[in-house]
């Protein structure tokens, strides 16, 4: 029941009456905002945000509570200082860059075989991105594990 409503006044006495009062009903709770105006892919880390209490009444796209909820992923585009982080504001932070030595795990049911490689994009946890194998020098599609490892479903 947040926003506009109509609330009904009345009295049961003698002479009874009844009114309907409009009224707006707002709720309050402490959120993340930005401690600092943020950029776009900035990676989020302790000190750059921040609980605040704000009215949550109009964030119909969503908020975070708890700043750890928030601590390492990216931002899609800029933040302004006080800002209410939104879950639709966030991706995954980039774990593997261009370029960056990685661990290739190649699975079959039980048997697994692991390779050196190099990541030829960048890319976040659970994102498809080509990897070239060090020995062979092909080039892979593999799924970001973390920042070391990709993985390979055969």
């Amino acid at each position: 029941m947040l926003g506009r409503i109509s609330v009904q006044v009345r009295c049961n006495g003698s002479n009874p009456w009844q009114i309907y009062v409009p009224v707006t009903i707002k709720a309050f709770q402490q959120v993340v905002t930005a401690a600092t105006p943020l950029r776009r892919e900035q990676r989020l880390e302790a000190g750059l945000v921040e609980l605040t209490e704000k009215e949550v009444s109009n964030l119909s796209q969503g908020y975070f509570s708890s700043v750890e909820e928030v601590i390492g992923k990216s931002l899609k585009r800029p933040g302004p200082f006080n800002g209410v982080i939104q879950p639709n504001m966030l991706v995954e932070a980039m774990v593997i860059k261009r370029g960056d030595e990685v661990v290739i795990l190649a699975k079959s049911g039980s048997l697994s075989v692991k390779s050196a490689g190099i990541a030829v994009n960048d890319g976040r946890v659970g994102q498809q991105i080509q990897v070239k194998n060090k020995a062979s020098q092909r080039v892979i599609t593999a799924r970001v594990i973390n920042n070391q490892l990709v993985e390979v479903v055969m």
